[in-house]
């Protein structure tokens, strides 16, 4: 197995197996993981930077008769405001939770070109597009060759968000509760071996943005706390989880509660049909 490849895979396997032992220890069941998080992810897309640099690339390359694969389109961060200015953009995604708030927002935001297909990428019958894009979806992807080759196959022009730093989705709190550090997830520069083993040299930019995580109000945020740590639902832990929150946040005049502003860096990677191998060397 190539390197890089190797690697990517560790990573992913490493994490899964200290996820899955601490859900196991704690008797947690197994569930739709987007499902108590949907609506915080919902309510972002209200917020979409038009200079957000993903999008911005993305939709350098649009026009009014481009069509769009969204893979892992959640919510619909990017398909909603991509189909404002595509001719038609496929949403992709396996979450029903997730799905349910995309199909509402694009609603009440009058748009009627997304088709949504509820599934998981990459065992998706889908048209050829002119644009597939993927944000923030590969890191749990165990097999990321058929991933990414499907994704290459799907478009033209394909388009991938990652952190270039890693994020403590855990809020670094892994540690008080398991005695060791969680595994991190794997990085755009993971992601570029991958692609230069399978033969493709794509572009990459590395954009510095402002990042925090907000919440409702304090419920949610030891809910999800405590579920990124994987602790069982309990009085006692979720007043142990939000004493550890305490320093970590701040309240926001609308009554949310937000991590405090940090620098971190994301990438974009992209490719076309010169950054491919020559036709028949793939």
């Amino acid at each position: 197995m190539p390197d890089a490849v190797a690697r990517w895979q560790e990573l992913v396997d490493r994490r899964r197996r200290q996820m899955d032992a601490a859900n196991a220890a704690a008797a947690i069941r197994s569930e739709d993981y987007w499902a108590h998080r949907a609506a915080q992810y919902a309510r972002g897309i209200k917020d979409v930077d038009p200079t957000d640099p993903f999008l911005r690339l993305v939709l350098e390359r649009v026009t009014p008769e481009s069509t769009v694969i969204d893979v892992g389109a959640g919510t619909g961060r990017h398909a909603v405001p991509l189909a404002r200015a595509a001719r038609r953009v496929i949403a992709v995604d396996p979450s029903p939770s997730m799905l349910q708030f995309l199909r509402r927002d694009a609603g009440a935001a009058g748009v009627r070109n997304i088709e949504v297909i509820e599934a998981a990428w990459p065992d998706v019958d889908a048209p050829r597009c002119d644009i597939a894009i993927c944000s923030h979806v590969l890191y749990p992807i165990h097999d990321i060759v058929r991933f990414l080759s499907r994704l290459d196959e799907a478009a033209t022009w394909c388009y991938v968000y990652l952190r270039a730093d890693p994020l403590a989705t855990d809020m670094g709190l892994w540690r008080e509760f398991h005695g060791e550090a969680l595994t991190q997830q794997p990085t755009h520069q993971h992601a570029l071996g991958v692609l230069h083993e399978m033969g493709i040299y794509p572009n990459v930019a590395v954009y510095r943005l402002d990042a925090r995580r907000t919440f409702a109000d304090w419920n949610e945020a030891v809910d999800q706390a405590r579920r990124s740590v994987c602790m069982p639902d309990t009085p006692e832990m979720n007043a142990r989880v939000r004493d550890l929150l305490v320093p970590l946040m701040g309240e926001m005049p609308d009554g949310g509660v937000s991590t405090y502003p940090s620098a971190m860096r994301t990438a974009v990677i992209w490719w076309g049909p010169d950054q491919r191998p020559p036709q028949g060397e793939k």
